[in-house]
């Protein structure tokens, strides 16, 4: 009882004197302000302005097989949009390579006989997306939604043979996504995470080699070698960030 009393014990008189104490040692030491002050300000300015979730100028190649000015007026409703970066192909294999290194997120084809499926109100505008990234790929295909309802509004997309009453548009945007058909996030996500986890957990373990070693007193035997501060850094860091990577 008596031990619990010792711990619990407080006088306003001595907590002040530490209280100022500890207030003066901050003030005397910039680094202190810098982490408390500075470092919040700087994490605030990167997350809220350096990292942007929007997605712009994303490069979409169009393949038409027909020159007709239904086709014309898709293409241009693509090239002028601030959200697709439309390119017209020059070959569907050119294009398709341009796929598969991921130069371009999208693929939008117009087939042919498309001005005269439009007439008869039944076309349709397919859409190859990159499906890596699920969520990216949604996106660009909403994007893509966008673009074609904007379109519509076009004279040389309307159909004679359509009741204008009609909920159904004459033309349709037919989608899928390559490499990731089942638009699982996890093949995306994963990879990522595994570079933070891996990043952190070496910095982490990294930091408390060193806190240990300076406990122990052999950090500072370090310091009295002709070894820099970067050599000694690095040669802690790096076989941490070895083990965490293995691990991983």
């Amino acid at each position: 009882m008596s031990e619990l009393h010792g711990l619990l014990r407080f006088r306003f008189a001595r907590f002040r004197a530490l209280l100022v104490k500890e207030c003066r040692l901050i003030l005397r030491d910039p680094s202190y302000l810098v982490i408390g002050l500075g470092l919040p300000l700087l994490m605030l300015f990167l997350y809220g302005f350096g990292i942007s979730m929007d997605i712009r100028n994303v490069p979409a190649d169009i393949v038409f097989e027909e020159s007709t000015p239904a086709a014309l007026a898709v293409a241009r409703r693509f090239e002028a949009n601030a959200y697709l970066s439309g390119i017209r192909s020059e070959s569907p294999r050119k294009t398709e390579a341009r796929f598969s290194k991921r130069e371009t997120e999208a693929v939008v084809r117009i087939d042919s006989g498309f001005a005269r499926s439009v007439e008869k109100g039944d076309a349709a505008i397919g859409l190859t997306l990159y499906g890596v990234d699920s969520n990216t790929a949604q996106m660009v295909r909403s994007y893509a939604e966008g673009v074609l309802g904007t379109a519509l509004a076009d004279p040389r997309l309307a159909s004679p043979l359509r009741d204008s009453s009609s909920a159904e548009t004459p033309v349709q945007l037919t989608s899928r996504l390559w490499f990731n058909e089942a638009a699982n996030s996890t093949w995306y996500l994963v990879p990522g995470i595994l570079i933070i986890v891996t990043s952190v957990s070496a910095s982490f373990l990294g930091s408390l080699v060193i806190a240990r070693e300076c406990e122990h007193g052999t950090l500072h035997a370090l310091f009295a070698t002709p070894a820099s501060s970067l050599e000694i850094l690095l040669s802690k860091l790096i076989p941490c960030a070895g083990i965490r990577f293995f691990g991983n």
